[in-house]
């Protein structure tokens, strides 16, 4: 029996090499592919988990964000209203101890002064804050498997987080500043007894801001930094410290962050036109006896199609509405509290802070 086994194994060892050959490879290549496939489901299942946990660290952030905005929010429009002063004048004028044209000119660029800065110091306000959470963000989700370094990394972030207490204070100031003397330049050839219409009105904003946009040296679009970081930054020597103020330099230069801004400025100045239509309307349709015999459908359907293109005020008749738009008395339909809802619901905000968050999370 063992000699004819012997026999059959000498007359096919050829086969049988080549099978065992065959067997072992196949056996070999399924337990490496049952390797590979355990390999790939853990790994997949490693992403899953770190993307929820990303996605819960991102919406957390959002949540801070949006908090952050509303807060620091009430300290920007408490700082333009102290910037710039229009009640104090109304009150002379009402006291009749003033010069009365001084103190319309005065109010006059005050009024529109402030309706601009404010549009600037809320998206800056905005820009910086998506910008600075994202980045913070990023870091600690980078270092949560680092707990040893978490002491070190809160203070860091306090530290850079401190940095636009500037903006609060002398940034704002600054700013105030440049966009008044912008304003006094287009106002100046304006006499209080000229007439405009919306049109008009609105091209007087356009001008105002193409003005800023071509002061290369004073447009916060293209200077950011200097309006919300003091000019000498001490970082204390700190290399961590260092390198996420370049990272955020860096995004404030970019073509990005400035197109995004310069989107932002330009639906805040049709807002601002939208809000003064609301009034405009009004205080136009007084003197207007066309509408006296008409129903009231019609007459309202009239005012919108009529009072927008034709109905003009004296700038003296406009310098209240503007001056409403931002009353000393939080409102919730005033310029500030519109715009800022705006701003927090912004879709390109929203994606801009995401992808911050995203390209800075060092994740496989």
């Amino acid at each position: 029996m063992f000699e004819s086994i012997s026999n059959f194994v000498r007359r096919h060892s050829r086969k049988l090499v080549i099978g065992g050959a065959v067997v072992g490879t196949y056996y070999g290549l399924l337990r490496y592919s049952q390797y590979k496939i355990i390999e790939w489901q853990k790994q997949e299942m490693q992403k899953r988990m770190l993307n929820s946990k990303l996605k819960q660290h991102y919406e957390c952030t959002e949540k801070s964000c949006t908090q952050a905005i509303s807060n620091l929010g009430r300290c920007v429009r408490n700082s333009v209203l102290k910037l710039i002063r229009c009640q104090e004048i109304i009150d002379q004028l009402k006291a009749g101890n003033c010069d009365k044209i001084a103190c319309w000119n005065e109010l006059k660029v005050n009024s529109i002064c402030k309706s601009v800065l404010i549009i600037y110091a809320d998206i800056m306000l905005v820009l910086i804050m998506r910008l600075q959470m994202n980045i913070i963000s990023a870091s600690m989700f980078d270092n949560s498997s680092r707990p040893d370094e978490e002491r070190e990394l809160k203070r860091i972030q306090e530290v850079y987080l401190n940095l636009t207490n500037y903006f609060m204070d002398g940034g704002i100031q600054q700013l105030s500043l440049f966009i008044k003397k912008k304003v006094e330049e287009v106002l100046k050839s304006i006499s209080l007894k000229d007439e405009f219409n919306l049109k008009e009105l609105e091209q007087i904003y356009l001008g105002i801001m193409s003005s800023i946009l071509d002061d290369k040296s004073g447009d916060p679009v293209k200077n950011f930094r200097q309006y919300v970081f003091p000019q000498n930054l001490n970082i204390e020597n700190n290399y961590q410290l260092e390198d996420i103020l370049n990272i955020t330099l860096d995004f404030l230069e970019s073509q990005q962050f400035q197109t995004l801004m310069q989107s932002n400025i330009r639906s805040g100045f049709v807002m601002i036109v939208d809000k003064i239509s609301e009034t405009f309307d009004k205080v136009a349709n007084k003197s207007n006896d066309n509408s006296s015999s008409m129903t009231e459908e019609v007459a309202e359907s009239y005012l919108i199609v009529h009072n927008l293109e034709n109905s003009k005020l004296p700038f003296a008749k406009i310098i209240p509405i503007v001056n409403s738009l931002l009353p000393d008395v939080p409102a919730d339909n005033d310029i500030h509290e519109t715009l800022l809802r705006f701003l927090i619901a912004n879709h390109p905000l929203k994606c801009f802070g995401a992808t911050v968050f995203e390209v800075l999370c060092t994740y496989q």
